[in-house]
């Protein structure tokens, strides 16, 4: 088998580059340094650098006060007294989330932003035009290219008994679209051992689906290193052990040679095309995680919405949204146009199996771990150099 250091994997040294790049950037935002004075990784090419700048703004500017809205209760709280009707997808009774600066409900947010719990825990961050317009037509160019390679189209049923996430009723009409509606994703095996999802497994056209994600994968990873970097950590920590020695995976020799191009922290992403979501909980996910979703295409009147939180965000090309979506249900609405999503999400049993898994990867940040981090950590890596 190959090692790290003999065959390092170029996707995931991608992601550990843009990851700390990134993290720097916000580190020098916050201490109002220049941040152009940062030396520049050699990994990335200066298109890469520009939407690495773009999505680290978006997230500083998320990250203000003045842009925070706030429950008057606990996730904690909210886990134990949610009600949960047999749709799995209620929210209880709980006071909808308010605008610090001014204590009032949001009617169509549009701009930066995060949503906190009372404790400070961040439960949702909104980041619209975090990618670039120009990462955008590389991102969509891909997803059209392989709509148009695949030998079969995206899954969708059609009969009743088929899932709402292929169900055809929730997608747009198929001879009204240039890119044909439907949806791919990278389930777990069933012994959750980790392994190639069935897609990736035997399919080159995923494979270079992939390969052509990698930036975009690099600056989504990256803005994840920013606002959980516990998670961010342990997550990359678990990939570049896999890779290092995938004995205990399904098909190692494939998983080693899939590792080698994946440059996310992420265990998994689904491709949506053309679909509606209605309200729902993802429940495969982990309990205290943050998942990841983009959107790209050309459409109109996009919206995203979170009813416990009382949030519904203006949803257009190149927003991306990070939200625990185990705990809170969420949803996005039929849409003018054509509108493609990548959803990029943890499975747990893979995070948890990583040689450096901690508790912090356990807990959404409070105010108190962005300190301990960007504070107390960063002042520890400069000191020592090892930034």
């Amino acid at each position: 088998m190959a090692t790290l250091e003999s065959e390092p994997s170029v996707g995931l040294q991608l992601c550990a580059t843009v990851g700390r790049f990134m993290q720097d950037i916000f580190r020098y935002k916050l201490d109002a340094r220049n941040h152009y004075d940062l030396p520049i990784p050699a990994l990335l090419d200066r298109e890469l650098v520009e939407d690495c700048y773009l999505a680290v703004d978006t997230v500083f500017e998320a990250a203000k006060g003045r842009n925070e809205y706030s429950t008057s209760w606990t996730l904690a709280e909210y886990t134990a007294g949610a009600k949960k009707p047999n749709d799995g997808t209620g929210d209880g009774e709980f006071p909808k989330a308010t605008l610090n600066r001014c204590q009032e409900r949001p009617t169509l947010t549009d701009t930066p932003c995060h949503v906190s719990d009372s404790d400070g825990r961040v439960l949702a961050w909104y980041f619209p035009g975090a990618i670039s317009s120009r990462r955008q037509a590389q991102v969509e160019k891909a997803i059209v290219d392989l709509a148009h390679a695949m030998e079969k189209p995206l899954p969708m049923g059609q009969d009743g008994k088929t899932s709402w996430r292929t169900n055809s009723f929730f997608f747009r009409n198929p001879e009204e679209c240039a890119v044909r509606p439907g949806r791919t994703d990278a389930p777990k095996p069933p012994n959750h051992e980790p392994g190639p999802s069935q897609t990736l497994a035997v399919d080159k056209d995923n494979e270079q689906f992939i390969r052509s994600l990698q930036e975009y994968n690099a600056l989504v990873g990256g803005m994840l290193a920013v606002i959980h970097p516990d998670l961010y950590d342990v997550a990359l920590a678990t990939w570049k052990t896999i890779h290092h020695c995938p004995a205990g995976s399904t098909r190692p020799d494939r998983v080693q040679e899939l590792l080698g191009i994946w440059a996310s922290p992420f265990t998994a992403i689904s491709l949506i095309v053309n679909r509606e979501t209605p309200i729902h909980k993802d429940r495969l996910g982990g309990q205290n995680y943050l998942d990841a979703v983009a959107t790209f295409g050309n459409y109109v009147n996009g919206r995203f919405e979170i009813p416990a939180l009382g949030m519904r965000f203006r949803y257009n090309p190149g927003c991306v949204i990070f939200l625990n979506s185990y705990n809170f249900a969420h949803g996005a609405s039929r849409v003018e146009g054509e509108r493609y999503c990548i959803a990029s999400f943890f499975r747990p049993d893979m995070v948890k199996n990583g040689s450096l898994y901690h508790q912090g990867a356990e807990s959404l940040p409070a105010i108190q771990d962005y300190r301990r981090f960007y504070v107390e950590e960063y002042r520890g890596r400069e000191s020592t150099g090892k930034m």
